[in-house]
C-alpha cells in the first residue's frame, strides 16, 4: 500500500494528493470543480496533462512537481454497471 495502517489521514492532510504533492490525484477537481467526473472527463484530463495543456492545474514546474510521464486513469459507468482503467504514457 501507500502507507501503514493508521497513517492514511496524515497522508491526505499533508497535501500528498494535491497538484503540488507527492502523488497528485484528481487534478481536474472532480465534481466540486468541473461538474462531471465520469465518462470521458477523467480520460480527457489525463490526456491534457500528458500534452501539457492544463493551464494552472498542469503538473510540472507551475506546481513544483515532475511533468507526468505515465498516468493511471480509472472510470466507471452507471452504478455497478461497468468499470475501466487506462494506463497512459507520454509519446
Amino acid at each position: 500500500g501507500f502507507f501503514e495502517p493508521g497513517e492514511g489521514e496524515d497522508w491526505f492532510k499533508d497535501g500528498t494528493i494535491e497538484p503540488g504533492g507527492k502523488m497528485p490525484t484528481n487534478t481536474s477537481g472532480g465534481q466540486l470543480s468541473e461538474a462531471y467526473f465520469m465518462g470521458l472527463t477523467p480520460l480527457s484530463e489525463a490526456v491534457m496533462q500528458l500534452m501539457g495543456r492544463c493551464a494552472e492545474r498542469q503538473l510540472g514546474p507551475k506546481t513544483k512537481t515532475k511533468e507526468p510521464e505515465i498516468i493511471l486513469c480509472s472510470d466507471n459507468g452507471g452504478i455497478l454497471q461497468s468499470h475501466s482503467c487506462y494506463i497512459l504514457r507520454r509519446a
